[in-house]
């Protein structure tokens, strides 16, 4: 049976579907059932058991989920099964009301008698379009929840676009936001940060940076990081990066040497409030935060080879175990440092538990956590079983 609509809002339009449906598939017995007249409370008592029920099935998906589905496909299989055959008895039980409610209206013999009518059924009806949102959502809940039992492995890194008009779609979004960038910063490199041995504010193209932060999205999951998470671009220029950063993550920050790219960075920031951002000024060598960041970027801010590495091996030292590490020019990432793919590494990693992570992490999902946590549209008898999903990278909205 469809959904209605994306918001399940169980408008009368899909009343009609709901009791189409349920005509075609009565029993003999259902029938018979039609011609009693059952009256609120009896209604209101099935509409609480089939609510009830609901609740029960998506309580244990919820928690079949979030133990990550392709560990016992079969029994999430199953469940979904039993909830469809369940669904056949709300929709009958919807269509029952109805008709029943129009019975007794029409048996009205005057205003105040409908009047009355209404008034004894009000509860019932507001609970049965509770229910009907609960039922018509539920082919998309269990569309959700199979999709990942057991899901696709999808690699870390899209391959290379094949077709030549995507590909020059995604080198003019790139000479796009290469343009924009500069227009955000604006400001020549500074004496003291080329005298430093930093790099000027050159960035790499955004649909790579894009493909990087995206791949470390995922990794977190794969970890079974559930709280908020934090980025961190270590030589944030101009801070694009860091804004871009704010669509994948919980929250972002910015260390800069030069003090006019920072101050470019505030400003482009302070365009967008509400957002969780910070800009320090300070030498990436000096700075004593990085164990704060579950993503930590470094698109090789110095010039220097002695001090890019001298970064490297303070950043590995300083972040705890199953920090995520983008480090693209690399010198040399620090063995503590193992690689999950391209310049991905997972600090505090052997080589083997590397190869489980990214195993895993090609098993989650490719939608946004972040972005999710601020919607709850799923009825409440599948709330968790969709946020469950979302801790995976799994969507209705993906």
């Amino acid at each position: 049976m469809p959904v209605m609509d994306s918001h399940w809002n169980g408008h009368s339009a899909g009343e009609g579907v709901v009791l189409d449906f349920c005509h075609s598939q009565l029993t003999g017995h259902e029938e018979q059932m039609l011609q009693q007249t059952p009256g609120p409370d009896d209604f209101a008592a099935e509409i609480d058991r089939m609510e009830a029920e609901c609740r029960r099935v998506g309580a244990d998906l919820s928690q079949m989920v979030a133990a990550r589905p392709w560990t016992a496909p079969e029994r999430i299989r199953a469940l979904c099964q039993s909830m469809t055959k369940s669904l056949h008895q709300g929709t009958f039980l919807l269509m029952n009301i109805q008709r029943t409610l129009a019975a007794e209206k029409q048996a009205a013999t005057d205003r105040e008698g409908l009047i009355e009518t209404e008034r004894r059924w009000h509860r019932v009806t507001v609970a049965a379009g509770q229910l009907r949102r609960t039922l018509n959502a539920w082919p998309g809940i269990q569309a959700l929840v199979m999709g990942q039992a057991p899901p696709e492995r999808l690699p870390l890194y899209p391959e290379q676009p094949a077709d030549p008009r995507h590909a020059a779609q995604v080198r003019m979004t790139d000479d796009l936001l290469a343009l924009m960038h500069s227009m955000f910063n604006g400001a020549p490199q500074s004496d003291v940060a080329r005298d430093h041995g930093c790099h000027d504010d050159i960035p790499m193209p955004h649909s790579g940076f894009l493909e990087h932060i995206h791949a470390a999205h995922r990794v977190i999951l794969a970890l079974g990081r559930s709280g908020p998470t934090r980025f961190l671009d270590v030589g944030c220029g101009g801070g694009l990066k860091v804004l871009t950063a704010t669509r994948v993550f919980d929250g972002a920050d910015g260390v800069e040497f030069d003090p006019a790219h920072a101050a470019a960075a505030r400003r482009l920031l302070a365009q967008a409030p509400g957002l969780d951002t910070r800009v320090f000024e300070v030498d990436a060598l000096q700075f004593d935060g990085y164990a704060g960041y579950d993503v930590i970027y470094a698109y090789r801010p110095f010039r220097d080879e002695e001090k890019a590495r001298r970064m490297e091996a303070l950043i590995a030292e300083s972040v705890p175990p199953g920090t995520v590490l983008l480090l693209p020019l690399a010198v040399g990432p620090p063995e503590s440092c193992a690689r999950i793919e391209g310049p991905l590494h997972v600090a505090g990693l052997s080589a083997g538990e590397a190869e489980e992570v990214k195993a895993e992490a090609e098993r989650m999902g490719c939608a946004i956590r972040t972005r999710a946590r601020t919607r709850s549209y799923a009825p409440p008898a599948w709330r968790a079983v969709l946020e469950a999903s979302q801790e995976n990278g799994f969507d209705l909205r993906a």
